[in-house]
């Protein structure tokens, strides 16, 4: 009678079989998320601002506890928590962040925009649920367009405030001061930009006089998509920066803020696109522009503002008045079945 297999060799030859099964199976499984928080300030891409060099991978959930700047487009995170006291600063145009999750109890910003390239930087985040703590700021107060320095010059962006004493303040969503009876004059403090969709940064406010003028920014670029629920209890801000020289400088106008939300939560949080204010009796920087879209439904109890900038002093004669209220938008628009949304 023939031998049967299931003797030592044969059980042998079987749990080897098994054990290569097992091996290339277990090489199709996918990798364990790493929970990875950074060891240093740097940039997202550096090695070196993550521990034994690991840089957070799709899946991975990331927490910012530095200084952390964010140049390329990031996405597939399974979370990002920006920690209470630390800073997520985003540079270039093509730069987002995309995860699962957002926290953010710290600062997340954009490095200035530079001279008339106002589409140079910009905040963009794409997630499904987005938290902002009390704690938290997502901003880009005074980032977009720079105001003047100097004497007698005009702000830049294509609502630039002009050079003049008093100077005007910078246009986007309203008009930024120019005149004595308020609004753009001859080109200077004009409102530009779309409503329902803004990408565009706020103008900066004009020069006077002074050597030492120094006019205030306009505000930056924040765009977000929370395709499930937004909960805002901190600051989301765009607005314009105040003039801080020492002469009758303009304000500069409040930026864009475009937040896409299934859901936008019940939350005491605060939305700022405003208008810089003016040095004395320069002109104030027009208000930005705000535009909510919400898939489902919008309980959000916070405030929001988009009114423009005002002047801080009085001389008789000539004096330039407050900068013009920008837009506020709510659009019901829910997303197609397997729609994609893509950051413009």
């Amino acid at each position: 009678m023939p031998c049967c297999s299931s003797g030592i060799g044969g059980g042998y030859r079987s749990i080897l079989t098994i054990c290569a099964i097992l091996f290339v199976a277990s090489r199709h499984l996918p990798a364990r998320a790493a929970a990875i928080t950074s060891a240093a300030s740097g940039f997202w891409s550096d090695s070196f601002t993550w521990p034994g060099g690991v840089v957070p991978a799709a899946g991975d959930e990331a927490t910012v506890d530095h200084t952390v700047t964010l140049t390329n487009a990031v996405s597939g995170l399974s979370s990002v928590t920006v920690n209470s006291g630390k800073t997520l600063v985003f540079t270039n145009q093509s730069a987002f962040l995309e995860a699962t999750n957002i926290v953010v109890a710290g600062t997340v910003t954009h490095a200035p925009c530079s001279t008339n390239e106002g589409g140079t930087n910009r905040v963009a985040l794409r997630c499904t649920n987005l938290t902002v703590l009390a704690t938290g700021t997502i901003t880009a107060a005074a980032r977009g367009y720079p105001g003047a320095t100097g004497i007698y010059q005009i702000g830049q962006g294509p609502g630039g405030g002009r050079g003049n004493d008093p100077a005007g303040g910078g246009g986007h969503g309203g008009e930024g001061c120019n005149q004595a009876a308020g609004g753009a004059w001859s080109g200077y403090g004009l409102s530009y930009g779309s409503a329902a969709f803004p990408t565009t940064p706020g103008s900066g406010g004009g020069s006077s006089s002074w050597s030492g003028d120094k006019a205030g920014h306009g505000g930056g670029v924040i765009w977000i998509e929370a395709l499930g629920a937004a909960a805002v209890s901190g600051v989301i801000s765009v607005r314009g920066g105040d003039a801080f020289g020492g002469g009758h400088e303009g304000g500069g106008a409040g930026g864009s803020l475009y937040l896409f939300a299934g859901h936008l939560a019940n939350a005491p949080g605060r939305l700022d696109a405003c208008g810089g204010n003016a040095r004395w009796n320069g002109g104030g920087g027009g208000g930005g522009r705000i535009a909510i879209h919400y898939g489902k439904a919008i309980l959000y109890t916070g405030t929001n503002s988009v009114a423009g900038g005002v002047r801080t002093g009085y001389y008789a004669g000539y004096n330039c008045a407050d900068g013009s209220n920008g837009t506020y938008v709510v659009v019901f628009s829910p997303p197609a079945q397997g729609s994609v949304f893509v950051a413009r």
